[in-house]
């Protein structure tokens, strides 16, 4: 057996040892056996087309006994096996046949007693890779002596140091020589800086961590090292960073090859003519992407990205969660969805889960909830069958999503309450502080700002506690926003600054754009509106830049509402437009409805009421689709307000009774405290004091309760007492 991680070159070594044995008169049998696509299905096809063998049941069995048939002389070599039990077993079965068998790994089976493990390059032997790699692949050996020659002892020294300090790779041989012939940097210049430093990695290749093969992580972090020594520009760092978060199969998507060739063609050049990229990425008849940037290759070569693979749905898996937090660098949610439904059309069986929980999160990311739950719900069936806690806990948490986003807060928090009580009983410390802060969320939206501050407080602990930073950020953030609907906008400025420091330091573009966005919200509500909108104009900035529609589109509404304060309805409105044409672009209904309800707005202020009515029947009409709860309830207030402000209030009542029905309904305290307010008005203005005064102290009662600022604001400026 030969085993050692990608790009040593175990089938370059192999491939030679088979020529050698062909050529040898008295050694006519070599078979060679690619394990890459699975050994089975190669052994069907060669009995197929060599042998005339059809409808094989035991395709193993067969093959053996075929080849003992003919032959009693030569070797069989199994190139490529992967890290699967059902391929090592057919691999042992494949030893009993009467002559030798070489298997080439990166992985190893206790079964195999003669192993040479290719875990070693030779000062000699890096000397002759890097000059090989400096001249262009020139294989001339005496060519090659006469540069290694040239080098002096210090250089020849750097070069080993770099290798062994490296992981003794191929890879970082190439690169350095690169480097090399690219810069001003020599090899001895280039260990000075690497030998006792902490460089941090430019590209952090969160998407395979935790299940590569032994010593590839060590690869990876050092190669980023060796690029950051190119001093390449940051947009062209960006995307190749991009890129080698891919999975193969995203190559062959189309919506990939149009943002390749429509927003990145200036910088795919540069990197082509730097060698780190292909020609053939800038070619329009290929059929696929062949990436060669020497990053991205050396992911590709120490993770296993296999269709049939179970490590490819943990990559999926991986780059969903990127994607979800870090905005996935401009390459947008259609790429990656597109690139999953490519991969569900190899039919392969979902053992684990993964594939359908990552589908049913892009579909959740995109407010598709229709299409998220069945793939989610699918995904939690197989945890509960393989008695996957972990997967179970993480999907509950999920699906509790769309429950929630569609306003149906009791379901959800029954999820949310079953995905704790797993994370808490397997000791997961990271699924417990999200899932604290998913249940926060809903207090919050119900009022009870209390018991959201309680769980958010105990999931900053845990966040805290296991020095997960970016869930540290996020729950500041929903901690501010407690004080902020509390009427306390300078505690909530306090989170909001520490949130905003740790996301920036961590480089979490996403948290980063959010946590500006509700910066502004805060000086807003003080009517600084300069400064909300310096704070609006940067977090619009970076989520244009990262590609986060969803958060460009909320940033463009927030946007709106400062000039609507300042009734610049035309600018407002301006603003409002380009919210809604990217909602509508990337299907973000629940926004597009929310846009609408906000364009009526305006509308009303200049006394179109009509106008505004068809926005805010089109906005009623997108939130009872999606079944957003939250929503069609603020928007049944909304018309209401229409009607009472022409003087309708029989119609204005009914569309505030049906309003208080589903806040009510939903647990959404605020919302039932503005509905109460609004009713008690009108029945005031309809002479029924009585019934308006009942109104108005429920209102007062739930504002006192839940300690709800703007309300209690309104209810002090009425002109008598309640």
């Amino acid at each position: 057996m030969v085993k050692s991680f990608g790009g040593v070159g175990k089938t370059t070594l192999c491939r030679q040892l088979a020529y050698d044995l062909y050529n040898k008169d008295d050694f006519p049998n070599v078979i060679w056996l690619d394990a890459s696509q699975g050994l089975n299905s190669k052994l069907v096809n060669i009995l197929s087309a060599h042998f005339r063998i059809e409808d094989i049941e035991d395709p193993v069995t067969a093959f053996i006994g075929v080849v003992s048939q003919v032959t009693n002389k030569g070797v069989l070599i199994i190139d490529n096996l992967l890290e699967d039990d059902g391929e090592w077993l057919i691999a042992r079965q494949l030893q009993s046949i009467n002559f030798p068998c070489i298997v080439n790994s990166r992985y190893q089976d206790t079964n195999f007693n003669e192993v040479i493990e290719l875990d070693f390059l030779s000062e000699q032997d890096c000397l002759s890779l890097y000059c090989y790699y400096s001249n262009e692949g020139m294989k001339d050996k005496a060519v090659l002596d006469a540069k290694i020659s040239k080098l002096n002892p210090t250089e020849k020294r750097a070069v080993a140091q770099i290798v062994q300090h490296c992981g003794n790779h191929t890879l970082v041989l190439e690169l350095v020589a690169k480097i090399a012939l690219m810069s001003d940097y020599s090899p001895s210049k280039m260990w000075d800086e690497l030998e006792g430093s902490n460089f941090d990695s430019l590209v952090e290749i969160k998407a395979g961590r935790g299940f590569a093969a032994e010593g590839s992580e060590k690869i990876i972090q050092h190669i980023g090292k060796l690029i950051s020594l190119m001093r390449l520009p940051e947009n062209e760092v960006l995307l190749l960073q991009s890129l080698s978060r891919l999975p193969v199969f995203a190559f062959e998507t189309d919506t990939l090859r149009g943002w390749l060739n429509l927003d990145n063609a200036v910088i795919l050049n540069s990197l082509v003519k730097k060698s780190l990229l292909s020609k053939s990425i800038l070619e329009d008849d290929r059929k696929s992407y062949l990436l060669h940037d020497i990053l991205a290759r050396a992911v590709r070569q120490v993770y296993d990205i296999q269709l049939n693979d179970q490590k490819s749905q943990q990559f999926i898996q991986e780059i969903v969660d990127t994607f979800g937090y870090y905005g996935s660098l401009k390459i947008s949610e259609k790429l990656i969805l597109e690139a999953l439904l490519l991969h569900g059309q190899k039919n392969f069986d979902d053992k684990k889960g993964n594939f359908n929980a990552s589908l049913g999160l892009l579909y959740l990311y995109t407010a598709q909830y229709s299409q998220a739950l069945p793939y989610l719900e699918t995904s939690l069936t197989i945890c509960q069958k393989i008695g996957d806690k972990a997967g179970e806990g993480v999907t509950l948490n999920n699906i509790s999503q769309i429950y929630q986003a569609q306003g149906n807060y009791t379901t959800a928090l029954t999820y949310l309450t079953d995905s704790l009580e797993i994370h808490r009983e397997i000791d997961n410390k990271a699924g417990e502080g999200t899932t604290l802060n998913n249940i926060s969320l809903i207090c919050q939206i119900q009022g009870d700002y209390t018991t959201a501050l309680t769980y958010l407080t105990n999931s900053l602990t845990i966040c805290q506690e296991i020095g997960d930073k970016a869930g540290e950020g996020t729950t500041l953030n929903n901690i501010s926003s407690i004080y902020k609907a509390q009427g306390d906008c300078a505690t909530a400025l306090t989170y909001l600054t520490d949130s905003l420091t740790i996301h920036q330091e961590i480089g979490g573009k996403a948290g980063e754009g959010a946590t500006l966005n509700n910066i502004s919200q805060i000086y807003q509500a003080q009517g600084d509106y300069t400064a909300a909108l310096t704070y609006l104009t940067d977090s619009l900035a970076i989520r244009q830049e990262i590609g986060d529609k969803v958060g460009e589109g909320a940033t463009l509404n927030n946007i709106s509402q400062i000039y609507y304060a300042q009734c610049d309805y035309t600018t407002a409105l301006t603003y409002l437009t380009n919210s809604l044409t990217i909602c509508q672009e990337i299907g973000d209904k629940a926004g597009e409805g929310t846009t609408l309800n906000n364009i009526s707005q305006i509308y009303k202020a200049q006394g179109d009421y009509t106008t505004a009515l068809i926005h805010l029947t089109d906005s009623l009409a997108i939130h009872q689709e999606i079944g957003y709860k939250a929503g069609e309830g603020a928007t049944l207030n909304n018309i209401s307000l229409i009607y009472q402000t022409q003087g309708d209030y029989t119609t204005a009542l009914i569309y505030l009774t049906d309003s208080l029905a589903i806040r009510q309904e939903i647990g959404d305290k605020a919302g039932e405290g503005n509905a109460l307010f609004n009713m008690g008005v009108i029945y005031y203005q309809t002479g029924k004091k009585q019934q308006g005064l009942a109104c108005l102290q429920s209102a007062k009662k739930i504002a006192q309760e839940i300690d709800y600022f703007k309300l209690n604001q309104a209810l002090d400026g009425l002109s008598f007492d309640v």
